[in-house]
């Protein structure tokens, strides 16, 4: 693929529903998310860029909404509400990357 053609920025697609089938069982959703993130090189690891964790964690928050959903009608789920819903549970992660977060046994604390 050439770089004039590859897909730009980070997205989430449904690939797959989930709904409740007529007999009472879950339709499991399939949910997909694309990102160009940095290659590793011999002398260099891959480290994410804070403004490319903000973009992971708010696209997480979408892969969360769809695969988390649990609705009757496909038509309902995941991301397939009013905009300010589909939008609350990724600025919800969001948030994580505006604080430093020290780990102490299970307990998390902004610093």
């Amino acid at each position: 693929m050439s770089l004039a053609s590859k897909y730009s920025h980070a997205a989430v697609w449904s690939l797959l529903p989930g709904y409740i089938r007529p007999d009472g069982t879950q339709a499991y959703p399939l949910t997909a998310m694309v990102a160009n993130l940095a290659k590793t090189t011999p002398d260099r690891p891959a480290l994410m860029r804070h403004d490319d964790v903000v973009t992971f964690f708010h696209e997480m928050g979408h892969v969360f909404h769809g695969l988390l959903s649990r609705t009757q009608f496909s038509r309902f789920y995941g991301t397939q509400v009013a905009r300010d819903f589909v939008e609350a549970p990724s600025q919800m992660l969001e948030n994580w990357c505006a604080h430093r977060i020290c780990i102490l046994g299970r307990v998390l604390i902004p610093t």
